[in-house]
């Protein structure tokens, strides 16, 4: 029997990687729309693409070794978040990647719903 639940995984793979996104756009609306607007769609042609490559398989993994805690996810999520700016934008924008990547991990988590009884 597989421990994932592949409907819940689907729709977190789908709307996770949207989340830093929608926090841009939520903040732009106070100013200016527009920039908030393009923070989505930058965040969804980097999001989804790390999603699929680093995300995805780190989650089957973490199911696997039976790491399902939160805290698992907020770590993964961390050094995926930034890795993934450090190498495209530089070491300076490596700590914003690493805190959107823990957010974006954490909403993961909380929408794929890993079974407790298999919580490290």
């Amino acid at each position: 029997m597989s421990a994932i639940n592949w409907p819940r995984f689907i729709l977190a793979i789908l709307v996770a990687p949207l989340v830093p996104g929608l926090l841009f756009l939520a903040f732009s609306l106070f100013g200016h729309p527009g920039e908030g607007v393009w923070s989505l769609k930058f965040a969804a042609m980097l999001g989804y693409p790390a999603m699929i490559v680093l995300g995805a398989p780190a989650h089957l993994i973490l199911v696997k070794c039976r790491w399902t805690a939160w805290w698992s996810y907020a770590l993964a999520g961390l050094l995926v978040g930034a890795i993934i700016c450090g190498l495209l934008f530089g070491v300076r924008v490596a700590a914003l990647g690493a805190i959107l990547g823990t957010l974006t991990a954490a909403v993961f988590w909380l929408i794929a719903k890993p079974p407790r009884a298999l919580a490290a």
